[in-house]
């Protein structure tokens, strides 16, 4: 900088060492620095398949299962495959959230489901149970108890 300013005069705007000049170029590779950070600590979203078997009669749980695939599907996390845990192909992997209901009848009226869940974690050589739980489903909060199972999932998956 002194020697430009030597041989053209302080206030020379085509300076390419002045104030205003290094401070945009400062700006610019911060935000740049920024941008590529922020590309490289993005992660693909899990890739998880929903496979449901429910009781026949059984609507809350049916109610409950379409909730678990919505809020797959809704999420930026996870994106729902139909690939099944069986067919992965060599080099992918995938989650498999299996779910099976039962109804649960008060006085021969149905009131809700009781859930069993297994967490399968799969790529193109095995299949593991990553984890499993089972809950109580009310009929009234069934959406509720999918947010709550899809929290559930996540807390496995990113432990």
């Amino acid at each position: 900088m002194a020697a430009w300013t030597k041989r053209h005069g302080k206030d020379d705007a085509k300076n390419p060492f002045s104030r205003q000049n290094t401070l945009a170029i400062l700006t610019l590779v911060m935000a740049l620095g920024l941008a590529l950070s922020a590309h490289a600590q993005t992660k693909a979203p899990t890739r998880i398949h929903v496979v449901c078997t429910n009781d026949d009669g059984d609507t809350t749980g049916r109610d409950y299962c379409s909730a678990v695939r919505d809020a797959v599907a809704r999420s930026p996390r996870y994106i729902e495959t139909n690939v099944s845990s069986s067919h992965v192909a060599p080099g992918d992997t995938q989650f498999e959230i299996s779910i099976a209901t039962v109804g649960v009848l008060v006085g021969g009226r149905p009131v809700g489901s009781a859930a069993s869940v297994v967490l399968i974690y799969s790529n193109h050589d095995m299949d593991l149970i990553y984890s499993q739980w089972a809950h109580a489903v009310p009929a009234s909060q069934f959406e509720e108890s999918a947010t709550n199972t899809l929290a559930d999932v996540d807390s496995e998956i990113h432990k």
